[in-house]
């Protein structure tokens, strides 16, 4: 009875003419018996006959249902990806290619997805952007001068950001950054009246 009511409703939204409440009526039953495939089927549907700000609209709906509803990144990636060639530098659609690309495995594109949205952004955001990029660098990809650099960035726009200073701590123990890492933190801890910890920076440095 629903594989029935479902095939009605699907040949009533690809008529040309086909209202508003045909396609929600069906999205609404698809979404209730978990049918992704016709989802998805339905989305493009829409999308073809959509406006650029329809789509945008659209292709971020079902970004966010790939990855919540139906635990498909490579799927939802796919789709943000679409979205990022109507508007390139979509800070959400970003933010979310990196946020599934790391739990995919792929720092380096999950790093590329955040210089991208970093370079758009200012202040505030703009430095927690770096925090997110000098994890990355630090961790997964190993690029510890390429971190340092990214932390110090997130302290010159909020000094003694815990993020920053967290990163900036942990490279200590890389012999490439030590020195840096040393002489930045022993200014962040001398502001904030920590003696204990500035001595053991100078201890390093």
């Amino acid at each position: 009875q629903i594989d029935d009511a479902v095939a009605v409703y699907k040949k009533l939204v690809q008529d040309e003419d086909a209202d508003e409440e045909s396609v929600s009526t069906l999205n609404r039953l698809l979404r209730e018996q978990n049918r992704p495939d016709d989802i998805r089927w339905l989305y493009e549907l829409r999308i073809e006959r959509a406006s650029d700000a329809q789509k945008i609209e659209l292709y971020s709906e079902w970004g966010a249902l790939e990855e919540q509803a139906f635990n498909s990144p490579e799927k939802s990636i796919e789709v943000y990806q679409k979205l990022l060639e109507i508007v390139p530098q979509h800070g959400a659609a970003l933010r979310a290619v990196a946020r599934m690309l790391r739990a995919t495995g792929d720092a380096e594109g999950a790093a590329k997805a955040l210089e991208r949205d970093r370079d758009q952004r200012e202040g505030e955001e703009r430095a927690h952007r770096e925090v997110e990029l000098a994890r990355l660098y630090a961790g997964p990809l190993g690029r510890s001068s390429d971190a340092l650099a990214a932390a110090k960035r997130a302290l010159d726009a909020l000094p003694g950001d815990p993020g920053a200073v967290e990163v900036i701590e942990l490279l200590l123990n890389v012999p490439e950054t030590r020195a840096k890492a040393a002489q930045i933190l022993e200014g962040i801890y001398s502001g904030l009246g920590a003696p204990q910890r500035q001595v053991e920076v100078l201890n390093v440095m």
